[in-house]
């Protein structure tokens, strides 16, 4: 795993999209950079990508190389079930234009793919269960995504500062949308949030036309029950 790149993802994200959400928001990326300074599993080799085995035996994705253009993981390596994308596993990976991910896989990772800044759209598999924090913030090009039903929480900032992504439709199985999650989206206009959406973190939506919108309606923008935004009050 290329250390000196997932410290400098970790710390350029506190940069770009904590913005004023404020001290707990750092406190978690320099957790994070706890995390990867920590860490030290056996790392092997398949194409452009490096992956470590954990102790049950699955296989979890943890680097690429960076100059990757079009990458396709398997859904096995050795036999072994590809079943996780890691933290910061593509971060970085600014020439990645299409990545092709298998339905063995049930968990994208925190910083997965941010700044993927080359990555038009992705097509997440009904496998996956949670997507982590950070996990395509600052995908600058990034203009469509699905969330499968699989999927039932959205982490902090995973879209932050998306910059070009126009309209989300979140699943029915979404129960949680992390702070910030698509915090500083401005080209943001339509958005389905689904009825199981019961936690909704501080400043999901701000900075999107979508929410402009709202407060245009009202000072006060609630989602299922949640206040959301009460700034233009």
């Amino acid at each position: 795993m290329k250390l000196w790149k997932k410290i400098l993802s970790a710390v350029t994200a506190g940069v770009l999209c904590l913005g004023s959400v404020g001290v707990t928001g750092m406190q978690s990326v320099l957790e994070s950079m706890g995390t990867v300074l920590s860490a030290s599993a056996d790392s092997y080799s398949y194409g452009d990508l490096s992956y470590e085995v954990t102790d049950a035996g699955d296989i979890v994705i943890t680097d690429c190389r960076l100059n990757a253009e079009i990458v396709e993981i398997p859904s096995e390596i050795d036999g072994k079930s590809v079943t996780s994308i890691g933290e910061y596993a593509f971060s970085s990976c600014r020439s990645l234009t299409e990545i092709t991910i298998p339905d063995s896989v049930t968990r994208i990772g925190g910083y997965a793919f941010y700044t993927c800044t080359s990555l038009t759209s992705i097509m997440i598999p009904d496998s996956v269960m949670s997507i982590g924090g950070y996990a395509f913030s600052d995908c600058t090009s990034l203009t469509s995504i699905m969330i499968p039903d699989s999927v039932t929480s959205i982490g902090e900032f995973a879209f932050c500062s998306c910059t070009s992504l126009t309209s989300i439709m979140i699943s029915d199985s979404v129960t949680s949308i992390g702070g910030g999650a698509f915090y500083d989206c401005d080209s943001l206009t339509s958005i389905t949030i689904p009825d199981s959406a019961t936690s909704i973190g501080g400043r999901a939506f701000s900075g999107t036309p979508w929410l402009a919108k709202k407060q245009e309606e009202t000072p006060l923008v609630v989602v299922n029950g949640i206040l959301i935004d009460g700034s233009t009050c």
